[in-house]
């Protein structure tokens, strides 16, 4: 992360705060005062991901983490992670993971 520049670690600290939250390369670029479209290359070009799909990393790593070491129902661990519909949720998790966030509790919690 050494060439990463201060706007996009900027960028990045935003999504690792407030993953929780309705984030978007827009709402982050009118916060730093960048365009949007400028931001959203900016930060492919130095992360190697689209915001979002970098967005939904840092979320499922949290629910990863909430799955394996809460007792939250899915709903909940959902919402706590950003996403607003379950069924979304669901969804990214199973094409992530290759199993449904029940399954993955079910047989990665020790």
């Amino acid at each position: 992360q050494e060439n990463i520049s201060p706007v996009i670690q900027r960028v990045i600290s935003q999504i690792q705060d407030h993953y929780m939250l309705s984030l978007s390369i827009k709402t982050i670029s009118t916060q730093i005062g960048i365009n949007a479209s400028y931001l959203g290359y900016l930060f492919k070009k130095e992360t190697g991901l689209y915001f979002s799909d970098y967005l939904n990393r840092v979320r499922m790593s949290a629910s990863e983490s909430m799955l394996l070491q809460t007792e939250l129902g899915i709903k909940e661990i959902a919402l706590k992670a950003g996403y607003s519909d379950v069924s979304y949720f669901s969804q990214i998790f199973q094409k992530q993971h290759n199993m449904s966030p029940g399954k993955f509790r079910y047989q990665f919690k020790k």
